[in-house]
């Protein structure tokens, strides 16, 4: 059954404008439905206004990649980094800031992430801009919420931290659990009942919140499981992309009905702050066009080749018009009072 949304998720306000009308599921054509999206006047998230209710939306997701990311390996503009050079020279910066170690290029890949920042923003982000450190010393404790198969637990289990997550979906537990890795089936509530209120040092939500029926209860219980000091890492679609002008309701992070609230910037850091975390940084993943604009193209009745030629141009003015950027990469900070 569906639901009608008369109030955005994010700010509760009543303002609101038509964006887009009968979007059909042109991502993973899981339904015939079509479906509207909304924009909020006063917080600028965008939210389906008759969305699926949480007894209804597992049927969208039977062909969605659970157990992957959108391009089924981590890649940079397109080329896989799960194998080969490109691979290593990941590794090279990973084993150098983090501790890991992994196969790499040493010194050579070190020095080349060194002369060329987008990359080592890239693989910054891909280990979610992980503390290296705590003030205590000891091993920072990380929740990933979503965990999906597990890869990004398994690298923090790598470098020494305490690495536990929660998934919803029974397979990639399982598949998790066959990393030996730390995992519980279940929401974000789970968690609370498991580890208790301030137990971890970093949690993480990467492409969760645009997923959820209810992101300020999300926001709040992680802000209650942070101990004083600790930091939540969002990830999430951005409602104002530059993707999002070209492409309109073929933009490939719409992804309705799976996308049922995409917050704003402004949204995220108003709900942050009434649950106590104040904003920390806005961090810059490059290279995100190259991975959107293609099929936002295709899906729009144009070449890939002019997604590639936008997603060139987005990339050259991320650095310096943030609102525009693909995706909002935030991270909020639990006060020490």
């Amino acid at each position: 059954m569906l639901e009608t949304i008369l109030r955005c998720p994010m700010c509760s306000s009543e303002a609101q404008h038509s964006r887009f009308d009968a979007v059909p599921d042109f991502v993973f054509h899981a339904t015939d439905e079509h479906w509207s999206v909304n924009q909020c006047e006063t917080c600028e998230s965008l939210f389906l206004v008759n969305r699926p209710g949480v007894d209804e939306i597992g049927r969208y997701y039977e062909r969605y990649y659970t157990h992957e990311n959108e391009t089924g390996t981590p890649s940079i503009s397109g080329i896989s980094v799960q194998s080969g050079i490109a691979k290593k020279l990941a590794n090279s910066w990973r084993n150098h800031k983090y501790g890991s170690k992994r196969p790499s290029l040493n010194g050579l890949g070190v020095a080349a992430a060194l002369a060329i920042p987008p990359l080592r923003g890239w693989i910054d982000a891909e280990c979610r801009h992980l503390p290296t450190k705590t003030p205590s010393g000891k091993p920072l404790r990380v929740l990933d919420v979503g965990h999906g198969d597990g890869r990004f637990l398994k690298f923090v289990k790598e470098i020494g931290y305490e690495a536990s997550g929660l998934e919803i979906d029974p397979k990639a537990v399982e598949q998790a659990r066959a990393e030996q890795l730390d995992v519980h089936q279940g929401d974000i509530d789970a968690a609370t009942s498991i580890w208790g209120d301030g137990y971890f040092d970093y949690i993480t939500l990467s492409h969760v919140i645009e997923h959820v029926h209810d992101p300020r209860h999300v926001i709040g219980t992680a802000s209650r499981l942070l101990k004083p000091g600790g930091k939540l890492w969002i990830e999430c679609p951005n409602p104002n992309a530059q993707g999002l002008a070209y492409y309109g309701a073929r933009w490939r992070d719409l992804d309705p009905p799976r996308h049922l609230c995409i917050p704003s910037f402004k949204a995220l850091r108003m709900v942050a702050k009434e649950h106590g975390l104040n904003f920390d940084e806005q961090h810059r993943r490059p290279f995100v066009p190259f991975e959107v604009y293609p099929f936002s193209a295709t899906a729009s009745g144009h070449s890939a080749k002019s997604g590639y030629a936008k997603a060139a141009w987005a990339e050259l003015i991320g650095p310096i018009r943030p609102r525009r950027r693909e995706w909002l990469t935030l991270t909020f900070i639990k006060p020490i009072r």
